[in-house]
Protein backbone atom coordinates (compact mmCIF):
# COMPACT_ATOMS: atom_id res chain seq x y z
CA UNK A 1 0.00 0.00 0.00
CA UNK A 2 1.46 3.25 -0.69
CA UNK A 3 0.25 6.78 0.13
CA UNK A 4 -0.30 9.09 3.58
CA UNK A 5 -1.44 6.60 6.55
CA UNK A 6 -1.07 3.34 4.81
CA UNK A 7 1.43 2.39 6.88
CA UNK A 8 -0.63 2.19 9.19
CA UNK A 9 -3.45 0.31 7.06
CA UNK A 10 -1.15 -3.29 5.84
CA UNK A 11 -2.87 -5.60 8.53
CA UNK A 12 -1.86 -8.64 6.58
CA UNK A 13 1.14 -10.44 6.35
CA UNK A 14 1.92 -9.79 3.19
CA UNK A 15 0.48 -6.60 2.92
CA UNK A 16 3.46 -3.72 3.33
CA UNK A 17 2.59 -0.68 4.35
CA UNK A 18 4.76 2.06 2.88
CA UNK A 19 3.45 5.13 3.46
CA UNK A 20 3.62 8.79 1.62
CA UNK A 21 6.28 8.78 -0.75
CA UNK A 22 7.92 12.04 -2.14
CA UNK A 23 8.45 10.15 -5.90
CA UNK A 24 5.82 8.41 -8.06
CA UNK A 25 8.81 6.33 -9.58
CA UNK A 26 9.63 4.80 -6.64
CA UNK A 27 5.98 3.46 -6.77
CA UNK A 28 6.38 1.97 -9.92
CA UNK A 29 9.83 0.57 -9.01
CA UNK A 30 8.03 -1.76 -6.16
CA UNK A 31 4.38 -2.06 -6.95
CA UNK A 32 3.98 -5.72 -8.22
CA UNK A 33 0.19 -5.96 -8.70
CA UNK A 34 -2.19 -2.91 -8.49
CA UNK A 35 -6.08 -3.43 -7.19
CA UNK A 36 -8.44 -0.68 -8.12
CA UNK A 37 -11.40 -1.69 -6.03
CA UNK A 38 -13.59 1.24 -7.69
CA UNK A 39 -17.57 1.46 -7.39
CA UNK A 40 -18.49 4.97 -7.91
CA UNK A 41 -16.88 7.47 -9.77
CA UNK A 42 -16.51 9.93 -12.40
CA UNK A 43 -14.32 10.08 -15.43
CA UNK A 44 -11.71 8.10 -15.81
CA UNK A 45 -9.46 6.39 -12.80
CA UNK A 46 -6.21 7.77 -13.09
CA UNK A 47 -4.31 5.02 -11.25
CA UNK A 48 -5.93 2.35 -13.71
CA UNK A 49 -4.39 4.87 -16.51
CA UNK A 50 -0.83 4.67 -14.93
CA UNK A 51 -0.61 1.27 -13.80
CA UNK A 52 -1.70 0.37 -17.73
CA UNK A 53 1.54 2.77 -18.68
CA UNK A 54 3.59 1.14 -16.33
CA UNK A 55 2.47 -2.28 -17.33
CA UNK A 56 1.12 -3.59 -14.00
CA UNK A 57 -1.07 -6.05 -13.35
CA UNK A 58 -4.47 -5.47 -11.98
CA UNK A 59 -7.76 -6.33 -10.57
CA UNK A 60 -10.53 -3.85 -10.94
CA UNK A 61 -14.10 -3.92 -10.97
CA UNK A 62 -15.88 -2.62 -14.47
CA UNK A 63 -16.09 0.72 -13.10
CA UNK A 64 -12.68 1.05 -12.97
CA UNK A 65 -11.96 0.17 -16.74
CA UNK A 66 -14.58 1.69 -18.56
CA UNK A 67 -14.11 4.42 -20.96
CA UNK A 68 -10.30 3.03 -21.48
CA UNK A 69 -10.85 0.88 -24.42
CA UNK A 70 -8.71 -2.02 -23.01
CA UNK A 71 -8.29 -4.89 -25.32
CA UNK A 72 -8.54 -8.21 -23.96
CA UNK A 73 -5.72 -8.71 -21.19
CA UNK A 74 -4.59 -11.81 -19.02
CA UNK A 75 -3.14 -8.80 -16.68
CA UNK A 76 -6.23 -7.17 -16.21
CA UNK A 77 -8.67 -9.35 -14.03
CA UNK A 78 -12.31 -7.82 -13.77
CA UNK A 79 -13.65 -8.82 -10.27
CA UNK A 80 -17.64 -6.45 -9.26
CA UNK A 81 -18.45 -8.82 -6.65
CA UNK A 82 -17.08 -9.25 -3.33
CA UNK A 83 -17.29 -13.28 -3.98
CA UNK A 84 -15.18 -12.59 -7.20
CA UNK A 85 -12.76 -10.55 -4.99
CA UNK A 86 -12.14 -12.81 -2.34
CA UNK A 87 -12.33 -15.98 -4.62
CA UNK A 88 -9.55 -14.32 -6.45
CA UNK A 89 -7.56 -12.97 -3.74
CA UNK A 90 -7.27 -16.37 -1.49
CA UNK A 91 -6.57 -18.37 -4.30
CA UNK A 92 -3.33 -18.72 -6.60
CA UNK A 93 -5.00 -14.98 -8.61
CA UNK A 94 -2.23 -12.76 -7.10
CA UNK A 95 0.52 -15.41 -7.36
CA UNK A 96 -0.60 -16.05 -11.70
CA UNK A 97 -1.43 -12.06 -12.03
CA UNK A 98 2.40 -11.83 -10.67
CA UNK A 99 4.09 -13.32 -13.54
CA UNK A 100 2.06 -11.18 -16.14
CA UNK A 101 2.45 -7.34 -17.42
CA UNK A 102 -0.64 -5.06 -18.77
CA UNK A 103 0.19 -5.79 -23.16
CA UNK A 104 1.89 -3.04 -24.63
CA UNK A 105 -1.11 -2.41 -26.43
CA UNK A 106 -3.28 -1.63 -23.58
CA UNK A 107 0.10 0.29 -22.34
CA UNK A 108 0.66 2.20 -25.44
CA UNK A 109 -3.10 3.82 -25.15
CA UNK A 110 -1.39 5.99 -22.52
CA UNK A 111 2.17 7.25 -24.58
CA UNK A 112 2.79 10.37 -24.58
CA UNK A 113 3.80 11.13 -28.02
CA UNK A 114 0.79 8.73 -29.52
CA UNK A 115 -1.60 11.30 -27.76
CA UNK A 116 0.53 15.06 -27.97
CA UNK A 117 -1.30 15.26 -31.30
CA UNK A 118 -5.02 14.68 -29.50
CA UNK A 119 -4.29 17.02 -26.66
CA UNK A 120 -3.30 19.73 -28.82
CA UNK A 121 -6.27 19.48 -30.68
CA UNK A 122 -8.54 19.77 -27.71
CA UNK A 123 -6.46 22.26 -25.30
CA UNK A 124 -5.64 24.38 -28.49
CA UNK A 125 -9.10 26.21 -29.01
CA UNK A 126 -9.17 26.64 -25.30
CA UNK A 127 -6.00 28.41 -25.05
CA UNK A 128 -6.34 30.06 -28.76
CA UNK A 129 -9.88 31.86 -27.41
CA UNK A 130 -8.15 33.12 -24.30
CA UNK A 131 -5.67 34.67 -26.34
CA UNK A 132 -2.76 32.88 -24.76
CA UNK A 133 0.72 32.15 -26.19
CA UNK A 134 2.64 29.23 -25.40
CA UNK A 135 5.51 29.74 -23.48
CA UNK A 136 8.82 30.71 -25.05
CA UNK A 137 7.06 31.80 -28.20
CA UNK A 138 8.87 34.84 -29.67
CA UNK A 139 5.30 36.89 -30.88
Amino acid sequence: LFGRGSEHMAQAPRVIGHGFVDRLGDVWEQAQIMIQPVVVGAGLNIKVAEAAYNRRPMIATQAAIDGFGFEPDPAIVIADTAEQWTSFLRGKGPRELLRRQVSPTNADLFDKTRNADRLAGFTGPVVNGLGLRPTGSAE
